[in-house]
């Protein structure tokens, strides 16, 4: 189509939400593409004063939602609210290669938190998996080439510089490498991945930055073979060293996350190619409980009790944490502040600390492992301010990323029949406002009891948005003349 006066040709995978094939790939590099815009860049937080959070383990979250890309503008669907306890988010689909929509890596940015997508090989990409290795070969018009006496496998650069432009160009932080078929290379093979695992990291931090990551999935090992682990032991630590992090499998026993703390230690670290600590260790959790220690749902806690982040230091990586909405929405009664409910109660506890929460009956055949009453995801991790705002502006609406209305300066301007998802406007709904808000005297002068106050997001009036934090109050009357109390203070704490 004409564009000031010259021909303009659309490139038609500048804009493909994700890649079938690294032919696809190959595809998009041939156009000129530029760098998307209207994505955030990657802002580091501030480190949280009088707490040793480098010491600690930390989260990360794989979002593996119904084959991912199912946001819908004209519904109300899943969206992620917890971003001051995630370190990492992982979008994640079965697609060759998945890149992050904007709309999830803003609303991860805003709040310092790194997007990765993912890079995937399962049982039909064994000839695209040789491929990464050795690059796009050219087609020969005289016939197959005769061998020679080296059968050594070559190493290109050509995806490693691709992926890391992918990346670039739509505004993520880097990958998830996922390598989940057999590689009939064997040894050769798996020498050459864990070279060119290097070349990626090395492209993705020059094109993307020093934050950008490439994280390894325990699936093949050094023979080549497709034999989950469930821990970091000799048979994976070949693609440990050159990545930027490991992700177990999650159907580990108790006693596995130490083991993996005991060999980590026991490494020597000049043997690593950067330096690496336990927190570079993210142990796997289905929250579907498929194999997981504790069952999933409510009981992953035993699980993260054994990963110990905490004191042991070692992270976690929780796998499917949509759990709480595909599991109910086809239950009778099911709407999206039902869900709400739920998903705090996951993540935060219980707005009545009273309330009993049903666990997951033990996994069949697994020794008895005791564990405490329920605590929520939250317990285990720091919790972690959004980047300076001198640095990133800080601004809420206290969006999820959906609603039902739209509103500018209190007026309302859009009304819909069945919502809005829009990650894009997710932003913090206050972090000291669930699952009950935090109240105290103003410089601790009075004994009283604190009157009740309680939040819920209000979908059906706010200034600017879809949404506003609605909190009410509850306090006993008095004939004292001196009576009063004032409500003030923040609702993040930063």
């Amino acid at each position: 189509m004409p564009l000031n006066g010259t021909n303009h040709t659309v490139n038609v995978f500048d804009d493909s939400p994700y890649f079938k094939s690294l032919s696809d790939l190959d595809a998009w590099a041939k156009s000129p593409s530029n760098k998307l815009k209207g994505v955030m860049p990657y802002h580091s937080r501030e480190v949280v004063e009088g707490v040793q959070a480098h010491n600690r383990g930390k989260l990360l979250v794989c979002h593996d939602y119904k084959g991912g890309y199912t946001e819908s503008p004209s519904a109300l669907s899943y969206t992620f609210n917890f971003w001051p306890y995630c370190d990492t988010f992982i979008y994640f689909s079965h697609h060759r290669i998945t890149v992050p929509p904007s709309g999830w890596t803003n609303a991860a940015h805003r709040n310092g938190v790194r997007m990765l997508g993912t890079l995937i090989f399962e049982s039909s990409g064994e000839e695209d998996c040789l491929r990464l290795l050795v690059g796009a070969l050219p087609k020969c018009k005289t016939g197959p080439a005769i061998p020679h006496g080296d059968t050594s496998l070559p190493l290109s650069p050509h995806y490693a510089y691709l992926l890391a432009e992918l990346a670039y160009q739509r505004g993520f932080d880097g990958y998830l490498l996922n390598f989940e078929c057999p590689l009939r290379g064997r040894l050769e093979q798996t020498r050459i991945l864990a070279a060119w695992i290097s070349l990626l990291e090395i492209e993705l931090k020059r094109r993307v930055g020093s934050h950008a990551e490439a994280i390894w999935y325990d699936s093949v090992v050094l023979t080549g073979d497709l034999r989950w682990q469930d821990r970091l032991n000799h048979y994976n630590l070949p693609f440990f060293i050159p990545s930027s992090g490991f992700f177990t499998n999650y159907t580990w026993p108790p006693h596995y996350p130490s083991l993996t703390a005991q060999y980590f230690i026991s490494l020597d670290p000049t043997h690593l190619s950067r330096p690496k600590s336990l927190h570079n260790i993210f142990v796997g959790i289905d929250v579907w409980g498929r194999g997981s220690h504790g069952g999933g749902g409510f009981g992953c806690y035993k699980a993260i009790s054994h990963i110990d982040p905490q004191f042991l230091g070692l992270s976690v990586a929780l796998f499917g944490q949509a759990w709480t909405w595909e599991s109910e929405q086809d239950k009778p009664g099911w709407t999206w502040d039902a869900w709400w409910t739920y998903e705090r109660k996951l993540w935060l506890g219980p707005t009545n600390e009273s309330e009993p929460i049903t666990l997951p009956p033990p996994r069949e055949g697994e020794p008895e492992c005791p564990h405490g009453p329920f605590l929520p995801i939250s317990s285990f991790f720091v919790r972690q301010p959004p980047p300076n705002p001198a640095a990133l502006p800080f601004f809420t609406s206290f969006s999820p990323g959906v609603g039902r209305l739209w509103f500018v300066r209190g007026i309302k301007v859009m009304q819909t029949d069945d919502g809005w998802t829009d990650v894009d406007k997710n932003c913090s709904l206050g972090d000291l406002a669930w699952p009950r808000v935090a109240l105290q005297w103003e410089h601790g002068e009075h004994e009283d009891a604190l009157p009740e106050l309680s939040s819920e997001l209000c979908m059906t009036d706010a200034w600017l948005g879809g949404s506003s934090l609605q909190l009410t109050s509850s306090t006993p009357g008095s004939d004292a003349e001196d009576a009063f109390f004032r409500v003030s203070g923040c609702l993040f704490k930063h």
